[in-house]
This record gives C-alpha cells, structure tokens and sequence, in this order.
C-alpha cells in the first residue's frame, strides 16, 4: 500500500510541475531580455549589420531561449530527483522545454517589435508604459494558449488513435510547437524590418 501511494503522489505532482513550469516560464521572459527588449537602444547598429533579417531575429531568439531552457530543464532535474520512476515521462517534458520557451520568446519579441516599450519604465508613475505593458503580457498568453491548444487538439487525436498511448500524443504534439515557433521567426523578421528607428524607438 506504501508503494501505492508513493506512485500516486508522484503521478500527480509530475503534471503539477510541468504546469508550474509552463506558467512560471511566461513570468520569468521578463528578467531575461537577451534580445530585442534589451537591445532597443542598439536597434541602429543592429540594423546597420550585413545580415539578412530571418537570422539576425533567429539569433535574437535563440540566446534568451537557452537560459530560459536552463531553468526549465532543472526544474525537470528536481522532478527526476522526486520521482525517478518516471524517466520516460520527464524526458519528453524536457524534449519540450527548448520548442515551448522558443515560441514564448518568438511571441514576446514580435509583439514587442510591433508595440515598442521599454520593459522598465523610463519615469515612475509611466501609466502609458505600464498600460502597454499588461497589453504585451496579455497578447503573449493568448498566443501561447491558441498555439498550445491546437498543439493540445493534436495530442488528443494520437492519443484516441493510439489507444490512449500518452507517449504517442505527446510525440505527435511535439513538432506543432517546434513549428508554430519557427513560423514565427519570419514573423518577428518582418517586424524588425518595420520597425523605424525615428518612429518607434520608446522614450
């Protein structure tokens, strides 16, 4: 009865911090902003640069999403630590972890590029600044949660199919994640290119 209980406790706290991991992840893009939030005042230079846009913005995404990954995956470290009976499991979430912090940055950075401002305030008491702010913040969860639904109604297909096979569903919701992420990069490419200098720089 004792080995019950362990494995029910840990079949519910694996999903519980997948979840806290999700959702701690859209709250922490915040500190981290290793790429077009925290390079507005270089957006001349970067402009300037003899590169072509989709890797210039490609390499703009990619260094935030590596630490953010960082974090994730030792959060899946301390879940292996907990619960090492659920290796197969963990694996995947961690075979998520840089698809799923790559499109939360890609959304972070093309809606920033398309509604400019500075992540701290440059004068307290900014209203506007922190208006748009909660506005980014909201944009960025409805677009996580369109794309994790579909990629969710992908998942829930296999699953059916498979004979509710949670391996399987998992495998066939993993590349509409890795997609609707590098969908984006042209995106916020093109975002960067509109971006004016003179025009949208925030004060």
């Amino acid at each position: 009865m004792g080995s019950t209980i362990v494995v029910g406790s840990t079949d519910t706290v694996i999903p519980m911090l997948a979840g806290v991991g999700v959702w701690l992840s859209v709250f922490l893009t915040t500190p981290v902003p290793f790429d077009f939030r925290g390079d507005i005042d270089r957006m001349p230079t970067l402009k300037s640069l003899p590169v072509v846009p989709w890797r210039l913005a490609l390499g703009q995404l990619l260094a935030p999403t590596l630490v953010l990954s960082l974090l994730q995956w030792v959060i899946v470290a301390g879940c292996a630590v907990l619960a090492p009976e659920q290796w197969l499991i963990l694996i995947a979430i961690a075979l998520y972890v840089p698809v799923y912090c790559f499109l939360l940055i890609a959304i972070e950075n093309l809606l920033f590029l398309l509604s400019p401002v500075r992540i701290m305030a440059a004068t307290p008491g900014d209203f506007q600044a922190l208006g748009r702010n909660v506005l980014l913040a909201v944009g960025k969860i409805a677009g996580l949660m369109v794309t994790l639904s579909v990629a969710a109604g992908v998942g829930a297909i296999a699953y059916f199919l498979s004979a509710e096979n949670t391996m399987i569903a998992l495998a066939a919701a993993w590349p509409v994640v890795a997609l609707c992420g590098a969908a984006l990069v042209p995106l916020v490419a093109l975002a960067f290119q509109w971006f004016d200098v003179g025009r949208d720089t925030p004060a």
